[in-house]
């Protein structure tokens, strides 16, 4: 039988016109595609706190329903982490496992679920996006792969932003939104890392001051012991920002005491490819003087 997704509006509306068109794509694939979305009081604040109720009923029946094997966002935007305090994680706790998909403000609802749940999350492209380009598209194809055979590798190459790095750096996948990352930080849904991570942290929309404010939060917190390296993908800078995103980069890189790296490929673009948490990550000094990023994973 097809593995059943379950296409989750839960958050921001959606380019319905771009949503149809990939579910179509996804169905031809061999995936059995439900789109759920929720009703908008007309001439509303979408985020309003009736809004918010709508948003909550979607998400808890998709997350409590038996149908569905994988919950894919359809986009991210606002709004998730006004749902985690009204869901009932010891009755998810008795549902079915589900695979979580999705990025941006979807971050807050990966973590909670990964530290209530355990449930399998990744960090990767959602369907009602222009970055959505198509399932031939290397970061598609490879969260479809993934999806399909609950395994994936793949390498990529990165920069070295500081003078701490390693011939050999080991640990597990994490990350997500800087952001939204910070903004669970000293809640129950925040995961406890039991095992070194390299960290995965990329952004949109921010100026070089809020992104230092996030980044000195992260060295701040007990997750910082538990950081082998750090991976920075894309941070589409704020307009105005006075700084150019590898400045940025670098001015963050200066002020941890753990390498620190520099990746063009994740985060608010394409290619965005998928990053399973708990998936083991390689990174190794390669002959050029440049580094190599092995990451392998698989769902169980």
């Amino acid at each position: 039988m097809p593995q059943k997704i379950c296409i989750l509006q839960a958050t921001s509306l959606d380019p319905l016109d771009i949503l149809d068109t990939n579910i179509k794509s996804l169905k031809e694939t061999g995936f059995d595609v439900n789109f759920v979305p929720y009703q908008v009081e007309t001439d509303s604040w979408p985020y309003k706190k009736t809004n918010m109720t709508r948003r909550l009923d979607a998400l808890e029946q998709a997350f409590y329903s038996d149908a569905y094997d994988i919950i894919l966002f359809a986009r991210g935007g606002y709004g998730a982490s006004d749902l985690l305090l009204d869901l009932n994680f010891k009755r998810l706790s008795q549902a079915k496992p589900k695979i979580i998909v999705g990025f941006s403000d979807i971050t807050a609802i990966l973590n909670a679920v990964y530290a209530k749940l355990a449930w399998p999350c990744i960090h990767g492209p959602m369907p009602a996006s222009k970055l959505w380009l198509s399932n031939q598209a290397s970061d598609i194809s490879l969260l479809l792969s993934l999806l399909q055979t609950k395994s994936y590798a793949f390498t990529q190459s990165l920069q070295s932003l500081n003078l701490l790095n390693a011939e050999k750096i080991q640990g597990q996948v994490f990350g997500g939104c800087l952001s939204v990352l910070c903004n669970l930080f000293g809640t129950s849904f925040f995961p406890t890392a039991e095992k070194e991570i390299v960290l995965f942290i990329e952004d949109i929309g921010e100026t070089p001051g809020r992104l230092v404010r996030y980044f000195n939060q992260i060295l701040l917190s007990p997750i910082s012991k538990q950081i082998a390296a750090i991976v920075i993908g894309s941070l589409k800078m704020a307009e105005g920002s006075e700084l150019t995103e590898l400045e940025t980069k670098k001015e963050l890189a200066l002020r941890a005491k753990v390498p620190v790296f520099s990746a063009t490929f994740f985060g608010h673009q394409t290619p965005n490819y998928p990053l399973l948490y708990k998936a083991q990550a390689l990174i190794v000094k390669a002959q050029d003087e440049d580094y190599k990023l092995h990451i392998e994973g698989s769902i169980r």
